[in-house]
């Protein structure tokens, strides 16, 4: 394998379960990752200043970026027999497999398992777009167009990706303090997510963990962990603030994070928590995975998407977590 092509989509949570299985692939057949950025900075021009960038980039990782549109993607590329292939299958995507594409390969209709095993077999993991069914190929071009959202998919390469992410610069000096604390306590990251989760665009298929649930998985913390010391994090820190204020008990010690921090300072501080009370965001799901204490506690939601969301695949849950 001399190239393993990855067209990324996404933010950062979504960009690094990407970046995840192409070290997977890179870890099993070898070769050059690199990823196309073209569908994400289309997005920034339309929504600026809503992260869409290429989130990777101020970590350790490892890849050559390109900027190319789809059509330029494959052109440039593919052997003849693949470009057929990925044609093939953007037109059967959006007709006869259309509900197929997004459920798990262990979903599938059989014809439709063999159709992405012979995919596979031609370096193509494209279809499901949802799944992170591997098979090694012969091909020396691979093309990575998918979410792979499931942590068995990329469990091989769990220490590559700890080491991976870890942000290229120090501290910032607003961070010192608060970060020593995070190292010298109990502490409880608790992510909220709401800004676009609260959007008419957005309220079918991604709900938002309330005040309710927040509570339940501070007592549970509390039920199990001494003196525990809650860190809030979160796209609306007023609204973290004022939640803090009512809802916590008046000897509960707890901080919220400083403002304006970048995108990777906040993956370090918050995965450096020692415990973790997530939302249902890829976000939050990658800085508990990062998190390394021996004794970490999860609580995080007991379904990732409402019933009636277009998302019908449930994989970011995790078995040891306590779910609420």
């Amino acid at each position: 394998m001399k190239k393993i092509i990855l067209n990324a989509s996404g933010r950062l949570g979504n960009q690094l379960f990407q970046y995840a299985f192409a070290k997977k692939v890179q870890k099993r057949q070898g070769g050059d990752i690199i990823i196309n950025f073209y569908d994400i900075e289309q997005k920034n021009k339309l929504y600026p200043n809503q992260n869409w960038e290429d989130g990777l980039t101020d970590f350790q990782t490892t890849y050559k970026k390109v900027s190319l549109n789809k059509i330029e993607l494959v052109l440039k590329y593919f052997s003849v027999f693949q470009k057929f292939l990925i044609l093939l299958n953007f037109f059967l995507v959006r007709t006869f497999l259309r509900r197929e594409n997004i459920k798990s390969y262990e979903n599938l209709k059989p014809i439709s398992k063999k159709y992405t095993q012979f995919l596979l077999s031609k370096g193509l993991y494209i279809f499901p777009i949802i799944s992170g069914a591997y098979k090694e190929s012969n091909e020396d071009i691979a093309f990575l167009n998918g979410k792979y959202e499931n942590e068995k998919y990329i469990l091989e390469v769990a220490e590559e990706l700890k080491r991976d992410i870890i942000p290229q610069y120090p501290v910032l000096e607003q961070n010192k303090d608060f970060y020593t604390r995070i190292k010298n306590s109990q502490s409880v990251c608790i992510t909220i997510r709401r800004g676009d989760y609260l959007t008419s665009e957005h309220v079918k298929d991604f709900f938002q963990c309330d005040e309710s649930y927040f509570l339940k998985g501070i007592n549970v913390i509390k039920s199990k962990v001494e003196n525990p010391v809650f860190f809030f994090f979160s796209d609306d820190l007023e609204y973290a603030k004022e939640f803090a204020e009512t809802y916590l008990s008046a000897g509960d010690e707890y901080y919220i994070e400083n403002p304006n921090n970048p995108i990777w300072e906040k993956v370090r501080i918050m995965s450096a928590c020692k415990h973790f009370i997530i939302s249902n965001s890829t976000f939050s799901w990658w800085v508990q995975f990062l998190g390394n204490y021996d004794g970490k506690i999860v609580v995080g939601p007991s379904s990732w998407f409402p019933k009636e969301s277009s998302n019908i695949e449930d994989s970011l849950t995790q078995e040891a977590w306590i779910k609420i």
